[in-house]
């Protein structure tokens, strides 16, 4: 859906349209980053253990 379909949905003017969405837009990619910061390094470590556990078994 474009900018100004959602303003015209929403009966706002389009720029206020645009700078919300880019708001949105923003605060989405603050949210992956802190996610994949918090989740990355989780998961590495669960890889490196999952591998020496079965290296040490076998």
């Amino acid at each position: 859906m474009k900018g100004y379909e959602i303003a015209k949905e929403l009966d706002v003017d389009v720029s206020t349209a645009s700078r919300d969405i880019q708001y949105f837009i923003s605060q989405l990619h603050n949210y992956l980053n802190s996610l994949a910061k918090e989740t990355l390094p989780f998961m590495w470590n669960v890889h490196v253990y999952i591998s020496t556990t079965t290296i040490i078994e076998t």
